[in-house]
């Protein structure tokens, strides 16, 4: 960003600790905007704060994010202390350094008279017998990386934040109900696999025992336990109807004991069953 477009500042944190700083450095630079909805660019070197204020941004780079840094950051810093005049994109800067530090900035479109020049070094604390001429510009090339520190905190203006927090939730959101619909349908192909195993029961219960006809499907072979029950008497069957008895044993589904033996159907048929009623 060209120098003739930015506002410069210089701010001092030193006696606020390092994490209170960068927070201290936003808001002083607000009260030296000069209009709302300026950008502004901060830069670090140790506990000083150098600011770039941008009073009129494009309408693009309001709206989206100020990726921008202004080019006194690119020109190299001098070797030694005192002032300097570079030349700029537009017009030129006058810098005053001192102890490796930028103190000073101040941009005019062209070369400025002595009375400018000294005016600008009297702000900044050099006396006119040490002022001396105007120097002549200085080009500078680029710099690829600035002299100073990048901007702390997090990058991105406002509205990108919000954009970035607006996409995290939803993705949040998606992956809890991509999980619910998972674990529902592991769940329901658990059951038809396990539907599948049992298989289909008869009309009296579990077929396929020696004394019983119909179509029932075999017992289960494995039991949770084994339970004990009487034999009951049966009346009522002839041989037209014949019935099965119980079994000595039963067994509920399902286990691995070995003492278990199959169940037996009770009849087979409903119209069978009907004739068959306990003693």
């Amino acid at each position: 960003m060209p120098r003739a477009a930015c506002h410069y500042r210089r701010l001092e944190f030193a006696q606020l600790p390092v994490r209170q700083r960068a927070a201290a450095a936003k808001l002083a630079v607000r009260r030296h905007e000069p209009a709302p909805g300026a950008l502004q660019h901060v830069a670090w070197t140790g506990a000083t704060a150098h600011a770039w204020i941008w009073p009129q941004p494009d309408p693009v780079m309001a709206e989206g994010e100020p990726g921008w840094i202004p080019e006194s950051l690119l020109r190299a810093p001098p070797a030694g202390d005192g002032p300097r005049l570079l030349q700029a994109i537009e017009g030129v800067e006058g810098q005053v350094w001192r102890d490796g530090q930028l103190q000073a900035s101040q941009w005019w479109p062209a070369v400025p008279d002595a009375d400018a020049w000294r005016r600008f070094l009297r702000a900044c604390g050099i006396g006119p017998d040490a002022a001396g001429a105007v120097p002549a510009p200085e080009t500078l090339p680029w710099e690829t990386t600035p002299w100073g520190d990048a901007p702390r905190g997090l990058p991105g203006s406002p509205a990108a934040l919000e954009r970035l927090a607006w996409v995290a939730g939803l993705g949040l959101v998606a992956l809890c109900l991509g999980w619910q619909l998972a674990a529902q349908a592991t769940w329901g192909i658990a059951q038809w696999r396990l539907e599948g195993r049992r298989g289909p029961r008869g009309a009296g219960g579990w077929g396929g025992g020696r004394g019983g006809g119909g179509g029932g499907a075999r017992p289960p072979r494995r039991c949770w336990k084994r339970a004990s029950a009487p034999t009951p008497r049966w009346s009522g069957c002839s041989p037209s109807a014949p019935c099965a008895r119980a079994p000595t044993t039963t067994c509920s589904w399902p286990t691995s004991s070995r003492r278990c033996r199959p169940m037996r159907a009770w009849c087979s048929g409903a119209a069978r069953a009907s004739a068959c009623r306990p003693a």
